[in-house]
């Protein structure tokens, strides 16, 4: 919530991976800062209900969709036994991107994908960039990582 602060009631959109998302923070940035998210969702959330998750019985390029007041949820089947978990706040129908044509993908997830650079970025650094190891020779650590 105090990263998005300065963006606060500019009603732009959020697009975040599923460290930082979850149902409660989507619909505080929607009530408190009038801003909407989409991101990736991770599976073991309580919010998810048991039937968005991966299963083997689900029809590959299916989607399945829940609503709720100003929220979607999506779960999508890209491959055997593998769903891909997507929340968004700035969709509020099961549309599907004709564009896409046999994969059959919601409009939510080409929506992150056409706004998920930022996320990789971020994703690049912290893996470049491991803070996680102390050491008095801080120059060192860092001269040998690079």
């Amino acid at each position: 919530m105090r990263l998005v602060e300065p963006i606060a009631g500019s009603n732009r959109n959020i697009t975040c991976d599923n460290w930082f998302a979850s149902v409660p923070l989507a619909k505080r940035l929607r009530e408190e800062k009038k801003l909407t998210l989409i991101a990736t969702l991770r599976k073991n959330k309580r919010e998810v209900p048991p039937n968005f998750l991966p299963d083997s019985n689900r029809e590959v390029k299916s989607s399945i969709f829940g609503f709720k007041k100003d929220c979607t949820l999506v779960s999508y089947v890209a491959k055997k036994n593998k769903a891909v978990l997507m929340i968004s706040t700035m969709h509020d129908d099961a549309s599907i991107d004709p564009e896409t044509g046999d994969e059959r993908k919601p409009m939510i997830i080409t929506s992150y994908n056409d706004t998920k650079y930022g996320v990789d970025i971020l994703d690049k650094m912290c893996r470049q960039y491991d803070a996680a190891r102390n050491s008095k020779r801080w120059p060192l650590t860092l001269f040998f990582t690079c």
